[in-house]
């Protein structure tokens, strides 16, 4: 019997909830040290970062020390009457507010277009070693990832890698995870033009 998507979804996000608030955050801060160690957030002039939800991998200090590197930085926010996700530059983290499900976003006026960024970091509910990515099941991310042609990079706990994810044409590939444990380059075929 094939596990589906909605069921996976549950026990991921079960197994998030479950992590102490303590091993959150030591393990966020790992994650982030090791982002930041990458040679392709290092190369990046442009990239684009998600805001946390309550139990997702922290992403604070990675916004701060990209804008504190100079480079270009976008939040993606929500539209919630289009149902689409955009993303807009960010000089400051004061520049965040609630937003979508209570989480900060930005509060600029002109959307940066995906295909200009060199680096995108994406949440995930559950990520396997190809690449494929499980998110909350609005679509949001799968329909923008589209248009992003560099390097998308997937932030997770070690415990919402899995062997295998269903997959569908429209979900869209990550080409690293970074867990607190290791660094996952896809294994994937699929590839985009750069």
């Amino acid at each position: 019997m094939r596990v589906t998507k909605q069921a996976i979804r549950s026990t991921l996000l079960e197994l998030r909830r479950s992590i102490s608030a303590c091993d959150r955050s030591r393990w966020s801060a790992i994650i982030v040290e090791q982002a930041l160690s990458l040679p392709e957030f290092k190369a990046a002039s442009g990239l684009a970062i998600y805001s946390a939800a309550a139990d997702e991998v922290a992403t604070e200090a990675l916004g701060a020390a990209a804008i504190a590197a100079g480079k270009i930085v976008c939040y993606p926010r929500v539209n919630q009457v289009a149902n689409v996700l955009s993303a807009y530059r960010v000089g400051d983290m004061a520049d965040l507010q609630p937003g979508y499900r209570g989480i900060l976003e930005p509060i600029g006026d002109t959307p940066l277009d995906p295909a200009a960024l060199d680096l995108v970091i994406v949440p995930g509910v559950g990520f396997d070693p190809t690449g494929r990515r499980l998110g909350r099941g609005g679509g949001h991310y799968d329909v923008w990832l589209d248009r992003v042609r560099r390097c998308r990079v997937g932030l997770a706990f070690e415990l919402q890698i899995v062997t295998e994810l269903p997959w569908e044409d429209h979900d869209q590939h990550v080409d690293l995870i970074v867990t607190e444990q290791r660094v996952i380059r896809s294994t994937s075929s699929v590839r985009r033009p750069v």
